[in-house]
Order: structure tokens, then sequence, then C-alpha cells
């Protein structure tokens, strides 16, 4: 099958310069008939596929009641479930459609509150280069996990600022 661009070219050629089907043939490379097709044709050519089924359709519903039910249920949950009720198809596509449809049942956060005390984001962010570049291996979050408001280097150390009780 040849495409809008080859069919365009092979008409320009016949009908605009007036070139024989062979002078066509040597150069464009296509076959006299479909030559003859192309020159026959008063509509460009296209490609037209039947849309094919999909192994989720049948179970597409009954992914949007259990995500009704619980919007925070895992894919892989949910794909378990369908194998029990006859899914056979693969990972990929259920979980790429449960991937499209899961956000119409979440519920939506309009906002994020994210609270720092004052000169303490700073603090942090700078402890994690420091020892990224240092080469230590202590993590800001083991750090963090002791009741302190944030990680503070004095003297090239991490030192957390404890809360006041907790040393």
């Amino acid at each position: 099958m040849i495409g809008v661009e080859q069919w365009a070219e092979i008409r320009r050629l016949y009908f605009v310069e007036r070139r024989s089907k062979r002078a066509i043939h040597r150069l464009t490379g296509a076959h006299r008939d479909t030559i003859t097709r192309a020159l026959g044709s008063e509509v460009p050519p296209k490609y037209l596929r039947p849309a094919s089924a999909s192994k989720v359709d049948p179970f597409k519903e009954w992914i949007c009641e259990q995500l009704q039910a619980d919007p925070s249920i895992q894919s892989l949950r949910l794909r378990e479930m369908a194998g029990e009720l006859g899914y056979s198809g693969g990972k990929s596509i259920f979980d790429d459609y449960v991937r499209e449809v899961r956000p119409r049942f979440q519920r939506r956060r309009t906002f994020q509150r994210t609270i720092y005390r004052p000169g303490r984001a700073g603090a942090v962010r700078s402890v994690g280069a420091q020892g990224a570049r240092s080469g230590r291996s202590r993590s800001v979050a083991s750090l963090l996990g002791r009741d302190c408001r944030a990680v503070r280097v004095q003297g090239g150390r991490w030192q957390p600022d404890l809360l006041e009780g907790s040393a």
C-alpha cells in the first residue's frame, strides 16, 4: 500500500508533468499496477484497521466498582481478584487501565500543608549536601528519627537539634 505522499507524487508526475507510467515506475520504484490504481482513485488512500477488543474490556465496569468502594486498593490485588473471575490478560494492560481510571475515584487534595520552622528547612538541605560531599554514610532520616526538630552541622559533624526534654 502506498502512502498519501507517494499517491500525490504519482498523480503529480502523471497529470502535471505528463510522464508515462513507465517513467513514473523508474522514478518512484512503484509497481505499474500500483501506479494505475493511484491514477484511477480520486481520493487519497487511507489505512483503516478494525478496532480490536481488549482482554480488560469485560472487566472495566467491575474495576470501576471496586475503585468506587476502595480507591486505595492496589492494582496487584485488583488483578488477583479479576483473575479469580476469569481475567487472563497481561499485567501491563490491566495496570495501565487502573492507573487511568483511579483518579476519578480518589478524593482531590486542594492543598498540601507544609510547615517549616524558621531557618530549619535550609539546615536539613545543607546537611544532606554536606554529608554527600564528605562521604558520610549517616542519613538525615536516621538523625531525624530521634526526637529532633532538624539537623545542623557543627564543626563538620551532624548534630541533631533535639526537642526540649528528649536529650
